[in-house]
């Protein structure tokens, strides 16, 4: 999973220069081409900028949900151990008759 972590700071790293290319992008477009800035950050905020979002929230949410079921596994694992150690140690009462 730390791998997967990684690959989701690389993606964030990568958007967040992604947008700030995309501004500096847009105010290199001035005078007659102003329309194409404007253009060019709403196709942006449109499109490109919620799918990264919705991309890396989906990774971060399989991530968590990756250490949720791990950490329960361990946690059933542990209980299960702690109830055999017990029930080895819980011994029944056992009666031997005298037969003298």
């Amino acid at each position: 999973m730390s791998h997967t972590e990684g690959q989701a700071e690389v993606a964030k790293r990568d958007g967040t220069t992604v947008s700030s290319d995309i501004d500096a992008l847009a105010s290199a477009c001035t005078g007659r081409s102003s329309s194409i800035s404007s253009a060019l950050l709403a196709a942006y905020h449109r499109a490109l900028d919620p799918a990264l979002t919705k991309a890396v929230t989906q990774v971060d949410n399989a991530i968590a949900g990756g250490r949720g079921a791990v950490r329960a596994i361990q946690d059933g694992h542990e209980e299960m151990a702690a109830n055999s150690a017990w029930d080895a140690r819980a011994v029944d009462t056992v009666e031997i008759p005298d037969r003298k």
